[in-house]
This record gives structure tokens, C-alpha cells and sequence, in this order.
């Protein structure tokens, strides 16, 4: 039976032997060893694992073969100092591909993936350490769809093979796939579980205690979600969660630390840009801290390791000029970054042709890192760098400053249970076919060669965005060849229009990318301030124009703020210019006040006379008047009673005075009897009152010699008969007291107080 393969390789070995060396050890393997495949027939060798095992390392990729374009799995064993062992094609008619992952078993290493022959299925298979198959396996072909192994562990002591990824076969949908093999192959069980997204893809998978924790991505509500399940040794499904994030995220390794707490990697696209994607959490799910770190140039994370306390995160990032980098960053466990750096030979890219792992553990401690880089245009080599990221005067170690690391929070969500385990079939027997290759290795390290080139062009320039403006710029260095963003080659060039632009530098030793920030500028936009006018003392005008990029502003009185504060009125100019052009604006400020009232509400004249009512403000302004009459001045003579009203007004506020004017007599007086006669005649001087000329509001009272009060405030219109008490008072001298005052508004309301004497006398003498 012939079978075409899209391989995900899982290197399984047994961990003994020579202890693994901590990645920041001092005994590391520095070298660059190029590997190229000798036999003709082939193109496009793409490299995407690396494996560290007891003896030495395997390396996974694909091949294409040039005859018939079907692409294969490649498989190569290295020994402990990268020497080849023996490298195999795998693979017979269509395409073929995958990731490898290395976990420990005594005898080789298991490959799975997808088969894309006939049937679009699952495979799994084991591989010796001769290069032999051992034994493969398939899941069965139900709906045309297609499942994919993505992730393998492997418990030694349960001799249990668990296997994750995506199944469609059986309902149509990529659900989570879950196949349970014994160590020959022979399958235990089967799941096909439904998270509620619409598609869901598991990549990683690791084992805390008796619980498989198994991560990758599901879609929920049109966005990749960073998922992680638990599943029993049985396949029961325990839990489920994701990050709510807003845009694509995905998990493709997960790290374990002695105390049990998980570590995830992958990537995130956040406000728009992809960066890798790291995550703490316990296991129980519960996320301790979060990171996403890079570059924002489509970075992808590919690796972590725990070591000796330290948190080892490595992925990939693309360099405008150059193509993709590897990148490492170590961590805490509490987050903080302690180093960071870039994985290549400069001037060369050097990144895994697809998404894998291609950072494994080095035997002299360190790390090995499989790649292609650009050096030449042949496709059938690949790359490994054995060097130790904590030494940046090693080979292949470069500082990146730029790369940064920020929490980022979002929260988690559970998904659904299924109430029930749906299975993904059962698991088919096949044959596949390994060829052997010849791979030789060239050692180096371009570390040492020399490359004097320092910037020449500037990291800034302006230029006018009307279209007619031009700059130039040289980047040129001796001995070097030149490469622009547009393809042009020359040393010099003329920039007409905003953007960004680059130059790569180079020769035969190194290269540097210089980028070019072209700002565009605009003529200075005309923006006027309006005259101001304050109607109240204490005012404060704020004038705030919106800066412009690349132009200055000059004021009447030197400031070159964009904002500035007047307190006083006055004219004020301000100036805005830059490369493309100046404008100029000047504006008043000025100060009133609203009119007041000046004008009395009463006025009383003496008959016969006449007065000035005089409405001029007194306060500084501008100010309008018209009287009722439709006069126009603030003044206005009167010689009668008259209700005057007077309208004053400015660009403050209004007023209406109204002056009621009344004449009226002025020479009031009042006679006070000195005597008079109780007992006389009805009628004939037998009361006792003051007379008045003008209207009064008065009253009096009456005292006895010896001080007693015989009448007390008693009204000047209401005479006093002589009585008190009932009798008639002895004849005799009182003394009267008059209170009051005029009523007459032509007098004001003015007092009128007196006291004096009364004679009482007998009127029947």
C-alpha cells in the first residue's frame, strides 16, 4: 500500500547515559556546521526540528523530489557532536510534511502528521534507531475531510502513547483528535471531542500527574483562541479554557517546571502586529502571569525550556532585508526579563523554513538550533549553530536591544463540556518507505570576518508633502555593495514623498540595514483665532493651537509654545512656519464691562422746579442709551411728575433703569395749640390735636406734671377730649410729645419730632 504523507515527526528517546549539561554551561559547543545533501534529484530542503537524545540529535524537515515535484519527509540522525549518522526520505507519490517533537522512549523516534494519499487521515509511525519502520498507523477515512496528528507524548512507565491534533473524518469538523497507543502500536482508545468552537487545533501536549494537558488554538467567535484542555489517562475530557483574546492567538509548546506550573508559547497579534506569546499558569488553569514579546514583525514562538530555575523562550522574527531570524529571550519564573538576543550569522537570515522546533538542548551544554540561511542560493542544505545564548562573544550570539517583552492581560474562559465521548474510530495498519541520503558537513563561524560600514544616511528627513520637494541621501562605504527597498543598487538616491525606506550595506564579510524615516510635512494650515472680548475683571484667555508636525510657532512676544496663557487686552500675532511655507494671524483682545444701574428708583421735586437725570456710565466702554421718549443720550430734563426709563446697553449685557419722578410741595409745617377748653361748648375748642399743611404720619402723647401717661401715641388726627380714665382731667399744664414724620416724598419723609406745653381749662368759668 502506497502512502503520501504530511509528516509531524515526534523524536522519541530514552534520556540516559551523560547528564544533560545546563544551557548555560561552560564547557558549550560553539560552531556553525552546514550540512548539504549530496544526491541529485532533490530540491528544497526545509528544516523544522531538532531533538537532543542520549547519543546525539534528530533532525526533521522535507524534501522535494525534482523529477515528479512530490515532497517527502526528511529525517536525519546526527551524533552527540553533530556528525551525521544517517539521514532517510520518507515517502512516495503526493505531499508530504510536518513538525517533529522529541520525547523519551528506549528505541528511536515516532514521525505523525497528516497522510495526504487517497485518504486524507492521520499517521503515526515509529522509527528505530537503524532508520527502519518499526511499525505505522492510520485513522480511518469516513468523510473525505482530513485528520492530523500535531502533538505526541509518550509515558514510559505506562508504555502509552498519547497522540493530539484535528479530526474531520468522522463528523466533518475539526474537532480535538485524542488516539491512545501502546508502545507497539496497538491502539487503546479514541477520541473526537467538540470545544464549541467552530474549528479547534491542538499542538502541544504534556503530562502532570495522572492529567494530559494538551494546547494549541480553537475559533470562537471568528478568532483564533489560545486553548488548553486536561484529559484523564482514560480520554475523559476534565477541563477546558482559552484566552478572550481580540485578535489571532494560538499555543504550539508548553514547558513543565519541577513544581508543576505550565508554561505556554506560541504567538499573538495584538493591535494589529504579531508578536510571540507567553503564558504562566498553574495547573489548575489559573494564569499567574502573561507576556507578548518580539518584535511585531510576524513573530512567532517556537520553543521553551526550563532550566536550572530559568524560563529558555525562543521563536522567529522577519528582518526587512534580510528574511527571518530565530530570537531567544530568558525569563524569571516571576516574568522579568534577565537577557535577550538574536540567533544568526550576520549579514544572514537565519530561521526553520516552516513553524517546528527548531531549538533543541546541546550535549556540552548550550543549545543547538536548526535553520536555513541565505548564504547561497542552493536549496538542499541546512544549518545548525551549536552555541550558548548566555555568551554574546560566542558564535552565531548577537544583542538585540529592540526586542521587548509586556504583560499583556486577558482574561480566560471555560468551554463547554460534551456530555458525552464521541470516538474517532479505530486506527489501520500500513506500509511506508524510507530511502536512504547522503549529507556532508562543513564546519565554520563567521563571527570574526570584518565589516567597517557605519551609517551614513540619517534615521530622520522631512519632505514636503506638495509633491515638488526632494531629498537625497548617501550610504556610501568603502568596498561595499548597496541594495534599497525599491531594488535600486546605487550608493545615492533622491527621496520625493513620505514612507519609510532602507539600504542594506554589504560585502562578502557582513551587512548592516539602515531604515530611513521620511516624514511628510504639510504647509502650515491657516487657522485663525477670533477677536475675544471679556466682559469682567480677572479674565484669563487661554489661546491653544494644534501643533503641526515638523513646524514651529513664534508669538509677538517670542514664546514658541503651542499654547499660551494673556491676561491683558491688547493685539497679539503668532507665526507658524516649517520647510514647506509660514502663515500669519494676529486677533484682539478686548475688556468691557456690562452697564450698571446709575439712575435713583424715586425722585421727588419741589413744585416749580426742574432736574437733570443723568444715565452716563461711569466705568470705561463702549456703551448705547435710549430713553423712552426715543432720545438717545444718557441725559434727560424734567420739570413734571413722569415715569422715566432709561435703556443702556453694550456687547456685555443690558439694563433698563426706571426712575419714578414725583413733584410735590415742599413747605410743610404743623401749629400746636397751646390751650384749650374740655368743658366749653360741643365743638368749640373741646379736643386738643397739632395741625398739619402736608400729609403726616405722626402720633402724640400726653403727661401729667408728675410724669404719669395720660395718652400714649395716640394719632395727630384723633384729638385729645381732656379725659383719662373716665374723668375729666384738673385744669392745668401737660406736656405733650409729637413723634413722626412727613409723608410727603417732596419733604423726603423728613421728621418731625416735638414736645412742648398745654394749658387744660376749666370751659365753665
Amino acid at each position: 500500500m502506497r502512502i503520501i504523507l504530511l509528516l509531524f515527526i515526534t523524536c522519541l528517546f530514552q534520556i540516559s547515559g551523560m547528564a544533560q549539561q545546563p544551557i548555560c554551561g561552560s564547557n558549550s559547543l560553539t560552531k556553525y556546521v552546514q550540512y548539504q545533501l549530496l544526491e541529485t534529484g532533490y530540491r528544497n530542503l526545509e528544516v523544522n526540528g531538532i531533538r537532543y537524545f542520549n547519543q546525539g540529535y534528530w533532525v526533521s524537515g522535507f524534501v522535494e523530489r525534482s523529477a515528479s515535484a512530490n515532497r517527502d519527509f526528511f529525517l536525519s540522525k546526527l551524533n552527540d557532536t553533530g556528525g551525521v549518522v544517517f539521514s532517510k526520505v520518507m515517502g512516495d507519490v503526493a505531499q508530504e510534511g510536518g513538525y517533529c517533537s522529541a520525547l523519551p522512549v528506549s528505541d528511536g523516534c515516532l514521525i505523525s502528521g497528516r497522510s495526504k494519499g487517497a485518504k486524507d487521515v492521520a499517521i503515526i509511525a515509529k522509527i528505530t534507531n537503524t532508520g527502519s519502520i518499526a511499525w505505522s498507523r492510520t485513522t480511518e477515512s469516513v468523510s473525505g475531510s482530513y485528520d492530523a496528528i500535531r502533538g505526541v507524548h509518550m509515558d514510559e512507565a505506562k508504555d502509552q502513547i498519547v497522540a493530539v491534533g484535528t479530526g474531520m473524518q468522522q463528523t466533518g469538523k475539526a474537532n480535538v483528535m485524542v488516539l491512545s497507543l501502546d508502545k507497539n502500536g496497538n491502539t487503546l482508545w479514541t477520541r473526537n471531542i467538540d470545544l464549541g468552537g467552530a474549528q479547534h487545533h491542538l499542538n502541544a501536549i504534556k503530562k502532570i500527574d495522572s492529567i494530559y494537558y494538551v494546547a494549541g488554538w480553537a475559533q470562537f467567535s471568528g478568532v483564533w483562541k489560545p486553548t488548553l484542555i486536561q484529559i484523564s489517562e482514560t480520554g475523559r475530557l476534565v477541563k477546558g479554557q482559552y484566552a478572550d483574546v481580540a485578535g489571532n492567538s494560538i499555543y504550539v509548546d508548553m514547558e513543565v517546571s519541577p513544581s508543576g506550573k505550565l508554561y505556554l508559547l506560541g504567538f499573538s497579534v495584538v493591535s494589529g502586529l504579531q508578536y510571540g506569546f507567553l503564558t504562566c499558569m498553574s495547573k489548575q488553569g489559573n494564569v499567574i502571569w502573561r507576556k507578548y514579546l518580539g518584535y511585531g514583525n510576524s513573530d512567532f514562538g517556537d520553543n521553551l525550556f526550563y532550566d536550572n530555575g530559568e524560563l529558555w523562550v525562543f521563536g522567529q522574527t522577519t528582518v526587512s532585508g534580510v528574511g527571518k531570524r530565530e530570537f531567544f529571550v530568558k525569563y524569571d519564573t516571576l516574568g522579568s526579563v534577565q537577557s535577550r538576543g538574536g540567533l544568526y550569522e550576520s549579514p544572514f537570515a537565519f530561521a526553520a523554513k516552516i513553524n517546528g522546533w527548531p531549538v533543541g538542548r546541546s550535549h556540552f551544554g548550550g543549545i543547538a538550533v536548526v535553520g536555513i540561511d541565505n548564504k547561497t542560493s542552493n536549496t538542499t542544505h541546512f544549518e545548525i549553530m551549536f552555541t550558548n545564548p548566555c555568551d554574546q562573544s560566542g558564535c552565531s550570539v548577537n544583542p538585540e536591544s529592540d526586542l521587548i517583552s509586556e504583560n499583556y492581560s486577558v482574561s480566560e474562559k471555560s468551554v463547554s463540556l460534551p456530555s458525552t465521548n464521541s470516538t474517532n474510530g479505530g486506527l489501520i495498519a500500513v506500509s511506508i518507505s524510507s530511502l536512504g541520503l547522503n549529507v556532508s558537513e562543513k564546519f565554520s563561524c563567521y563571527r570574526n570576518c570584518s565589516f567597517n560600514a557605519i551609517r551614513r544616511v540619517p534615521g530622520l528627513l522631512k519632505i514636503c508633502n506638495n509633491g515638488t520637494d526632494k531629498v537625497a541621501v548617501n550610504a556610501s562605504a568603502a568596498d561595499c555593495k548597496y541594495l534599497w527597498e525599491n531594488g535600486d543598487t546605487a550608493a545615492s538616491r533622491e527621496l520625493v514623498k513620505a514612507g519609510t525606506y532602507w539600504v542594506k550595506t554589504y560585502n562578502d564579510c557582513g551587512i548592516r540595514i539602515d531604515t530611513i524615516v521620511v516624514v511628510g510635512v504639510d504647509q502650515p494650515a491657516k487657522i485663525r483665532l477670533s477677536d475675544s472680548l471679556y466682559c469682567y475683571k480677572g479674565w484669563s484667555y487661554f489661546a491653544n493651537i494644534a501643533s503641526m508636525p515638523e513646524t514651529t510657532i513664534a508669538w509677538e512676544n517670542g514664546d514658541a509654545s503651542w499654547s499660551r496663557s494673556i491676561a491683558q487686552s491688547g493685539k497679539y500675532w503668532y507665526e507658524v512656519s516649517n520647510r514647506c511655507g509660514v502663515w500669519r494671524d494676529s486677533f484682539l483682545i478686548m475688556e468691557d464691562s456690562a452697564p450698571k444701574s446709575v439712575l435713583p428708583k424715586q425722585m421727588n421735586l419741589c413744585n416749580g422746579s426742574n432736574a437733570l437725570l443723568d444715565g452716563t456710565q461711569l466705568s470705561k466702554g463702549i456703551y448705547q442709551y435710549r430713553w423712552e421718549d426715543g432720545s438717545k443720550v444718557p441725559t434727560s430734563w424734567i420739570a413734571g411728575s413722569s415715569l422715566k426709563i432709561l435703556k443702556t446697553w453694550n456687547l456685555c449685557g443690558s439694563i433698563n433703569d426706571t426712575v419714578n419722578v414725583v413733584f410735590g410741595e415742599c413747605n410743610c409745617s404743623f401749629w400746636v395749640p397751646n390751650a384749650f377748653t374740655p368743658r366749653a361748648s360741643v365743638g368749640k375748642n373741646d379736643g386738643w390735636k397739632p395741625v398739619f399743611n402736608c400729609a403726616a404720619d405722626a402720633t402724640f402723647s400726653i403727661y401729667s406734671r408728675w410724669g404719669e401717661c395720660l395718652v400714649r401715641d395716640q394719632p395727630i388726627d384723633v384729638p385729645w377730649d381732656g379725659y383719662y380714665l373716665g374723668d375729666l382731667v384738673p385744669e392745668g399744664v401737660y406736656i405733650y410729645i409729637i413723634q413722626g414724620k412727613y409723608t410727603s416724598s417732596t419733604k423726603g419723609w423728613q421728621r418731625m419730632d416735638k414736645s412742648g406745653t398745654v394749658m387744660v381749662l376749666d370751659g365753665v368759668k
